[in-house]
C-alpha cells in the first residue's frame, strides 16, 4: 500500500491508506455485502491489522467530490472527533476503497450513535442514494472498540534513568520522633505530610485561611498541635524550640505574574513573622520555598533583603544568625507537572552544618506524565467540563488559534503539565489554564480535584472536604489551596538534605538515602491507582515485593 495526505475541515493533513485492489479485502466491505445485499467483488483475504481497527465503526460511504463538504458537516454535528479529542488529534483515517462496485469511494469512520444525529446535509445526500450508512454496531468488533489511528504507536515516557532505578524502599518503624519541626503559612500541610514521612513531629503550625485550616486539620487533626490562625497574633511565648522550621511565605507580592510590589504590600512584609519565629524558637534549621520571580524582585534587592534579615535574626538578642543557602528546584522528576521555585536553606550559625558548604541532593526522575494522575473517564466528570460558551471563546483566543496552542492548552496524556497556579480554572476562555481532553464527543475538562493533588505529589490517601453545591465554589476553593501548595515529594528530598547536614556521626542508612526512598514513595502514592504498578515495574524489586530490603535507622537531630 501507499499513502497520500488530504486537507480536512480542522486545517490538518490527514493520511490515507490506499488498498491495493483485491489484494486486501477491509472488513467493512463484508459486513456491507451482508447488509445491502451489494457484491464489491474479489476474494476476502486475510486483512492487516491497521486495516481492521480503521474498519470497525460504522461509516459514511461517498465520492470523494463530497468528502471535504460532508467532512465538514459530520465535525460541526460532533459526529466525528475533532483535534481537541483523543481519538481525533492525529485526525481521523479516510479510507479509499479500491475494489468492488464501490470502487473509487471514501469511507469516513462515525462516532458511536453517530448515525441517528446526522446532520440536514449528510440526510439529504442519503435520501438522493448519493452516500450510504454502514452499520456495525451489531459486530462483536464494534463492540470491543478500535483505535481511531491504526498503527500510530501512542507516545511514550522515556525510560527511567538506573540511578533511580537502583533506589530501594527503606520499610521502616518509627518510635521515637527524630526532629520536631514548626510549620508557618501551612496551607494543606505539603510540608507535614513530607516531614512526618522522615519521622518528623509537628510542634506548631498557623493558617490564617479558614478554608484551608479546616483542610489541613481534616488530615491532620485540630489538637496535634493545635492549628494557631494569625501567626502575628501568636506570642513568643507560645513558640516551641525546634529542629527545623519549614515555610513557604506568601508568594503574591514576588510573583512575576504580579506587580511585584515587595516588602511594600502588607503580605510581603509577613516574611518578617518568619524572622521572629526563628529568633523566638531557637531553630536549628530552616527550609523556605517561593516562587522563582523573587530572585528578580525589585531589580534583586528583594532577595538582598531576605538574605540579609535572615542572615542576622536575633543578632540583637545574643542570638548567631543563620547560614544561608539559596537553591532553584523543579518537582518536574517526582509529579507529572514542571514547578520550579526557589527555597532558601539556613543553618544555625552556632552549629558545625553552618561551617560545611551545602549541596542539593539528587533527585530522583520518575518520568511521570499526565496520564499517570488522570481520573477515569466517566459520567461523574461531567462538571468539570467547559459550557459551551467558554469552549467557543478558548477556540476563538489567541492562545489557542497560534501556532502550538492548542497543544499548551491541552493536558494530553504523555505530556508533562503546566505548573499548577492558585487561580487555575478562571479566565477559561483566554486558554489561561491547562484542560484535560476527553472522548468525542465530549468538550474538554478542568483537572479534578484530586487530579490536582497528584499533579502537587499528595498521597491519594490526603482527604479532600466534601464536595457542596454549586460544585464550581467547591472545586474552585480547592484549585486555590492545591495551586498555593509545595509538592510533599520535593520536599521529603530537600529535608532529608537539611537533615544529612545537620548529622556528624556515621549512619547505618543517611538522611538523603532515607530522603530518596520517602520521596519516591510519596510520588508513587499519588500517582493513579490503576498505573502505579506500572511504574513500579521500572524501579527497584523491593517497591514490587511485599517489605522493603533495609530498616532504616537515621539518627534523631
Amino acid at each position: 500500500s501507499h499513502r497520500r495526505t488530504y486537507p480536512t475541515h480542522d486545517g490538518m493533513l490527514r493520511k490515507h491508506r490506499l488498498l491495493r485492489p483485491c489484494l486486501w479485502f477491509p472488513v467493512w466491505a463484508v459486513h456491507l455485502r451482508a447488509f445491502m445485499g451489494t457484491t464489491l467483488g474479489g476474494a476476502s483475504k486475510p486483512h492487516s491489522p491497521r486495516g481492521e481497527g480503521v474498519t470497525r465503526r460504522a461509516g459514511l460511504v461517498l465520492v470523494p467530490q463530497l468528502v471535504e463538504s460532508c467532512y465538514q458537516a459530520l465535525a460541526e454535528s460532533n459526529c466525528i472527533p475533532r483535534k481537541w479529542h483523543p481519538e481525533g488529534r492525529y485526525g481521523i483515517p479516510i479510507e479509499r476503497i479500491d475494489c468492488g462496485d464501490f470502487a473509487g469511494k471514501r469511507f469516513i469512520p462515525l462516532l458511536p450513535g453517530a448515525a441517528d444525529r446526522l446532520p440536514q446535509e449528510i440526510q439529504e445526500l442519503l435520501k438522493a442514494q448519493k452516500a450510504l450508512v454502514v452499520s456495525l454496531n451489531s459486530t462483536k468488533m464494534a463492540r470491543n472498540g478500535i483505535e481511531w489511528q491504526p498503527g500510530r504507536d501512542k507516545p511514550v515516557a522515556p525510560p527511567i534513568d538506573a540511578r533511580t532505578a537502583s533506589i530501594p524502599r527503606l520499610d521502616e518503624e518509627i518510635k521515637v520522633p527524630r526532629f520536631g519541626f514548626a510549620e508557618l503559612f501551612a496551607g494543606l500541610g505539603g510540608f507535614r505530610v513530607a516531614l512526618e514521612a522522615l519521622g518528623g513531629e509537628c510542634r506548631f503550625a498557623s493558617e490564617i485561611e479558614r478554608f484551608t485550616r479546616q483542610m489541613y486539620e481534616l488530615n491532620f487533626g485540630a489538637t496535634s498541635p493545635p492549628v494557631a490562625g494569625d501567626i502575628r497574633e501568636v506570642p513568643d511565648a507560645d513558640l516551641p524550640e525546634v529542629d527545623l522550621l519549614v515555610a513557604g511565605f506568601p508568594c503574591q507580592p514576588f510573583s512575576a505574574l504580579g506587580s511585584q510590589p515587595a516588602f511594600e504590600d502588607d503580605k510581603g512584609l509577613l516574611f518578617r513573622e518568619i524572622v521572629r519565629v526563628l529568633n523566638a524558637s531557637k531553630a536549628k534549621s530552616f527550609l523556605l520555598e517561593n516562587v522563582p520571580g523573587l530572585l528578580d524582585c525589585d531589580g534583586g534587592r528583594a532577595l538582598q533583603q531576605i538574605q540579609h534579615e535572615l542572615q542576622t535574626v536575633g543578632l540583637h538578642d545574643g542570638q548567631p544568625g543563620y547560614a544561608v543557602h539559596v537553591r532553584t528546584a523543579n518537582a518536574r522528576n517526582l509529579t507529572a507537572q514542571s514547578r520550579k521555585r526557589v527555597f532558601f536553606f539556613g543553618f544555625r550559625k552556632d552549629l558545625e552544618a553552618a561551617q560545611k558548604p551545602f549541596t542539593l541532593p539528587f533527585i530522583p526522575e520518575l518520568q511521570l506524565r499526565a496520564g499517570d494522575i488522570f481520573e477515569p473517564e466517566s459520567k461523574e466528570l461531567d462538571i468539570y467540563e467547559l459550557s459551551e460558551e467558554h469552549f467557543e471563546g478558548l477556540k476563538e483566543s489567541q492562545k489557542w488559534a497560534r501556532r502550538g496552542g492548542m497543544t499548551d492548552t491541552l493536558a494530553w496524556e504523555e505530556k508533562v503539565c503546566n505548573t499548577l497556579v492558585a487561580h487555575y480554572g478562571t479566565s477559561l476562555s483566554k486558554g489561561n489554564s491547562q484542560l484535560v481532553p476527553r472522548p468525542a464527543p465530549s468538550r474538554p475538562r478542568r483537572f479534578t480535584p484530586r487530579e490536582c493533588a497528584r499533579l502537587m505529589g499528595f498521597p491519594n490517601s490526603f482527604r479532600l472536604t466534601e464536595r457542596t453545591e454549586p460544585p464550581t465554589m467547591w472545586f474552585r476553593a480547592l484549585y486555590k489551596m492545591f495551586g498555593n501548595s509545595v509538592s510533599p515529594p520535593l520536599v521529603a528530598l530537600l529535608a532529608s538534605a537539611i537533615l544529612e547536614h545537620l548529622t556528624s556521626s556515621p549512619q547505618k542508612v543517611t538522611w538523603n538515602q532515607l530522603g530518596e526512598s520517602v520521596a519516591l514513595r510519596l510520588a508513587l502514592e499519588a500517582v493513579a491507582p490503576e498505573r502505579q504498578a506500572k511504574v513500579k515495574q521500572m524501579l527497584h524489586s523491593s517497591w514490587t515485593s511485599e517489605s522493603g530490603v533495609v530498616s532504616s535507622e537515621s539518627e534523631s537531630v
